[in-house]
């Protein structure tokens, strides 16, 4: 296989040695353009092979995170993403489209419109580029399905008639409105959908995609290429595969395999979503969970590997979820693992007990306090009676409570309540002195 151009303006086809045609040009076209827009290139790196990787998957930045002040036009950004997607067939199809599309996004009515489309490209979805390129033909379906609708409403007039001529003059004209956007809400509603992934997160992962035919001996060699820590070579032959099976998610899930061996793992991350999009049954694999558990310690991507072990993996990660949520220093990270315990059902395999006694410790307000108080006193545990009898004796703080706000005087009587719920009653008061 042999490779020709300029890696920073190669496109995805050319960066994985297949057959370019004019496509190729457009992108470089665009990488050119986001050039000149932002002042830098979209991708750069000083090893050639990870260059090449990002031409073939990573996203091109927005305009908004590397040049805030050029205020590049939504319209014009929107045209610059289309022309660099990955996929050859949702680009622009000749430089005659391209340059049409480009006039079209200086126009007031292409400014206010790609908006849509633009925020359409960050997410990751090529409808609305596709939207806005044919709007034309959009507006003409929606004049049209306008009509439609006039139509239907003088039918609703004509049934309704009947009731609403005992409606008053100033009344009547909200009523079939108000029944209209009812009936649409109730579709709206009655469609659900929303629980769907949380059921599923629930459950047990299915069994992964078997792999295509054609794959195995390609997946073959990258693994013994791993294995062999050519981690380079590795590279290659993935984003070789990739751009000829974008939606494989064992070719994805090895990449992020790759990622982590490199000590990349905010792109191992990356790598591991969109695997796991693809093909949710890679949610039990072994080597995903130890990779993922291994960073959440990491200050700059934990939360975003406790947040995929919650919102992605689900089930499989449930003993993770645990361990987190009883007995991990960062409040946070314990917070959001109990919500995601309740989520997939592993509640009981978290310590409340420990995990609200941290709390308590580490509250930084009287609410904060209150609340693990209140928790602790639900629990119906025993072990909660002597972290709430230790706070109890924490009344004042440092100087009485003037340099610091850690003592605990503001929630004497929550903690008095959760001891008496628990069976253990709170000691008396200590006994007033009397003045001289």
């Amino acid at each position: 296989m042999m490779i020709f151009g300029t890696p920073a303006y190669m496109s995805p086809e050319q960066a994985a040695g297949q057959e370019a045609d004019s496509r190729a040009d457009l992108y470089s076209c665009g990488i050119i353009l986001y050039e000149m827009l932002a002042g830098r290139k979209p991708f750069a790196d000083e090893d050639l092979v990870k260059l090449l990787g990002m031409q073939i998957t990573a996203q091109p930045p927005r305009f908004a995170e590397v040049a805030p002040d050029a205020r590049i036009p939504p319209a014009l950004e929107t045209v610059v993403m289309r022309v660099l997607e990955k996929d050859r067939g949702k680009r622009f199809a000749t430089a005659a489209e391209f340059r049409e599309a480009i006039e079209h996004s200086s126009t007031d009515v292409a400014e206010l419109g790609a908006r849509f489309a633009a925020e359409s490209v960050r997410m990751g979805f090529s409808a609305g580029a596709k939207l806005w390129a044919k709007w034309p033909t959009v507006l003409a379906f929606l004049r049209r399905g306008w009509a439609g609708v006039g139509q239907v409403k003088a039918k609703i007039d004509k049934l309704a008639h009947p009731v609403l001529r005992f409606v008053p003059e100033n009344v009547r004209r909200f009523v079939v409105p108000a029944v209209v956007v009812a009936l649409l809400l109730v579709l709206l509603f009655a469609r659900g959908g929303g629980s769907k992934k949380t059921v599923a997160l629930k459950q047990e992962p299915p069994k992964p995609k078997p792999v295509a035919v054609e794959l195995k001996s390609p997946i073959k060699h990258i693994e013994e290429t791993m294995a062999k820590g050519l981690l380079t070579e590795a590279r290659v032959l993935i984003m070789q595969q990739i751009s000829a099976h974008p939606n494989e998610g064992r070719v994805r899930y090895l990449l992020g395999n790759l990622e982590f061996a490199d000590k990349n793992p905010a792109a191992g991350l990356q790598a591991y979503e969109e695997a796991l999009r693809l093909d949710p049954g890679l949610r039990g694999d072994a080597a995903l969970l130890v990779n993922i558990r291994a960073e959440l310690n990491d200050k700059k991507v934990g939360y975003a590997a406790l947040e995929m072990l919650v919102k992605q993996v689900g089930k499989p990660a449930r003993d993770i979820l645990a361990d987190v949520a009883t007995d991990d220093r960062r409040a946070d990270f314990r917070r959001y693992a109990r919500e995601g315990c309740q989520q997939i059902d592993c509640g009981k395999k978290v310590d409340l007990v420990a995990s609200y006694s941290l709390d308590l410790a580490q509250a930084r307000n009287c609410e904060e306090k209150r609340e693990a108080v209140q928790k602790l006193g639900e629990s119906g545990d025993p072990r909660a009676i002597e972290p709430l009898k230790k706070a109890r004796a924490e009344r004042r703080s440092l100087l009485g409570g003037f340099l610091s706000a850690s003592g605990n005087a503001c929630v004497i009587k929550d903690i008095d309540a959760a001891l008496t719920a628990l069976g253990a009653p709170p000691p008396p008061p200590p006994p007033k002195r009397r003045r001289r």
